[in-house]
């Protein structure tokens, strides 16, 4: 009984340092491709913002969105990120209690450039 006792903790000690059996085909979980990445293809599929929101059964309809452009622009910060820029814009408004502000795309001339309106919306009760 100590004889199998051993041998079980030196076994165990012994596979536990082994790190390549993580990735070879003596490792059960490996059998039926279960350590495999998936490389997605476009930029779309990684999207941070779906195109569409789901519902319980059926596709919600994009909302109009009712936003005004801001006063002020108080900060512009563009980062160099992977795949792309992150773009962090910061405004001012003249009274409290805007919300959900948005970067809506514009038309340009030149396909080099691109353009942006800050939008936000205006709560119900500030209205006028």
């Amino acid at each position: 009984m100590k004889s199998f006792i051993f041998l079980l903790l030196a076994t165990s000690l012994l596979t536990t340092g082994c790190e390549s059996t993580r990735d070879s085909k003596a490792n059960p979980l490996n059998w039926f491709g279960g350590s495999k990445k998936e490389v997605k293809k476009n930029d779309a599929e990684g999207a941070l913002i779906p195109k569409k929101k789901l519902a319980m059964f059926r596709m919600k309809k994009d909302a109009v969105y009712l936003g005004q452009p801001i006063d002020k622009l108080s900060t512009l910060v563009v980062d160099e990120v992977p795949g792309g820029l992150l773009i962090q814009v910061t405004g001012m408004a003249q009274k409290t209690g805007f919300y959900n502000g948005q970067l809506i795309p514009l038309d340009s001339a030149d396909p080099t450039v691109r353009d942006y309106r800050f939008d936000i919306i205006q709560p119900a009760d500030t209205a006028g």
